[in-house]
C-alpha cells in the first residue's frame, strides 16, 4: 500500500514541509527517493548551516543504531567493531577525563550513547 503522503503533489508536500522542524524534515526526506527529490533543496540548506547540521545529525544518531555522529567531521559514521571508532577522523581529538579513566571524546560519546539509548547504540565500556 502506498503511503498517503506520496499521493500528494509536490507543492502540497512542500507546503507541509514548511512547518516541520529541521530534524523531522530531514527524516521525512530520507524516507523515500520521491520525497528526497522534492525536499532535497531544503535538506541541503539545513546541511550547509553548521549548527543546524549538528542538531539534525545528533538527533538522527539516536534513531540509527548502526551509525554514530562524529563532531570532528560533522558526519554520521557507520559503526564498525573492527576499527577504533574514535580514530577515524584526522583532526586531533579532545580527551575526556573521568576518575581513573581517560578516553578520546568519541569513545566517551559512544559509551554514553550505549548507556542512554540501549545495547544497539554506541559501544559498551568493556569494548574500549
Amino acid at each position: 500500500m502506498r503511503p498517503p503522503i506520496l499521493a500528494l503533489n509536490d507543492s502540497a508536500v512542500l507546503s507541509v514541509a514548511k512547518f516541520l522542524p529541521d530534524v523531522e524534515l530531514y527524516c521525512l526526506a530520507r524516507t523515500s527517493k520521491k520525497l528526497y527529490s522534492i525536499l532535497g533543496a531544503q535538506v541541503e540548506g539545513i546541511m550547509k548551516a553548521k549548527e543546524r547540521r549538528h542538531r539534525v545529525l545528533q538527533a538522527t544518531e539516536r534513531w540509527e543504531p548502526n551509525r554514530w555522529y562524529c563532531w570532528k567531521c560533522s558526519r554520521l559514521h557507520r559503526k564498525d567493531f573492527n576499527h577504533r571508532f574514535y580514530d577515524l577522523c584526522d583532526s586531533p581529538g579532545l580527551v575526556f577525563h573521568a576518575s581513573f579513566f581517560q578516553f578520546q571524546y568519541h569513545a566517551a560519546h559512544l559509551i554514553m550513547n550505549h548507556a542512554r539509548y540501549g545495547a544497539g547504540h554506541g559501544i559498551p565500556l568493556d569494548r574500549i
